[in-house]
């Protein structure tokens, strides 16, 4: 299609309420359109950037073994009660809503939970691990503050991916080919070169986590550069001194403001015992590149 036929234009005006660099630009320049805080429209600009960007993760993580799924968005309490997820004191940005008959739903605001029960009900014996499942899916979580365009959305598109493992050893082969594979997506759009693996806190899902951060102006977080190429810790309060001694003893020499792209963490057995599997299953969870999430 030729640019002349799109029905966008481009504009010198953007909504009043919009503060968010990233949001303004888009918005002028016809990719996204605004609905409200938090929530964005993507229009054939931004799909067609989405779906550029979606072939290239999908054609990484189906290299190192994953198979493509698609989980519903409405989510049943009674898993995420039997994990303890459930109550908002404990997740604190669940969007709920109640049917015609009383009973309560979620929306996906992430999908460990309802993965390892998919995945119980069709692995009956550890000789059909490892397996590995991923899907684009949008989520919502009901953020306090929606004040920074696609960076921080209240509905949102995020690619995530679990594998399944036998043992620990085995988990943490598949760990690093993850990495791997998320380090070739960086490089294929373009943004490997200023892209860094970091130590940070795992938020609702662990107590730490690897998440590549990706140097930026418009950065929402301080990553500190140390003396180890492409490894580096992200600067949080609620990390703590004692995971920045413990990872990061070299003298830092240099801050620097990043963005946020995918975090790699290890939700271990406590899932999988808790969904009362046959057996044990190691977890990871890897939550890739987010669209108008959290993590861009």
């Amino acid at each position: 299609m030729r640019q002349s036929q799109l029905f966008t234009k481009t504009k010198k005006e953007v909504p009043k309420d919009e503060v968010s660099k990233n949001a303004q630009l888009l918005i002028r320049a016809g990719f996204v359109h605004k609905e409200m805080a938090g929530v964005y429209d993507y229009l054939p600009l931004g799909l067609r950037v989405i779906e550029k960007i979606r072939g290239i993760i999908r054609e990484e993580m189906n290299a190192i073994g994953g198979q493509e799924v698609s989980l519903s968005t409405l989510q049943d309490p009674e898993i995420w009660k039997t994990t303890d997820r459930w109550s908002d004191e404990k997740i604190d940005v669940w969007f709920k809503t109640t049917l015609k008959n009383e009973n309560e739903l979620g929306l996906g605001c992430t999908h460990e939970e309802p993965m390892a029960r998919m995945i119980r009900s069709h692995i009956s014996s550890y000789r059909d691990l490892p397996r590995v499942t991923y899907q684009f899916q949008t989520k919502f979580r009901n953020e306090l503050r929606a004040k920074s365009g696609i960076m921080r959305g209240r509905e949102f598109l995020m690619k995530d991916m679990y594998s399944y493992c036998r043992s620990e050893a085995e988990l943490d082969v598949f760990y690093e080919k993850a990495i791997e594979a998320y380090k070739n997506v960086y490089a294929r759009t373009g943004i490997g070169d200023k892209t860094y693996l970091t130590f940070a806190s795992g938020g609702m899902f662990s107590k730490f986590s690897h998440e590549f951060q990706t140097v930026c102006d418009a950065g929402e977080d301080h990553i500190y550069l140390g003396f180890v190429p492409h490894h580096r810790l992200r600067a949080v309060d609620h990390v703590g001194a004692d995971l920045f001694t413990a990872v990061c003893r070299q003298a830092v020499h240099e801050q620097r403001v990043g963005l946020g792209g995918s975090h790699h963490r290890r939700i271990d057995a406590p899932i999988g015992k808790r969904l009362h599997a046959r057996f044990v299953l190691r977890l990871i969870a890897h939550a890739g590149p987010h669209v108008g999430g959290h993590q861009v």
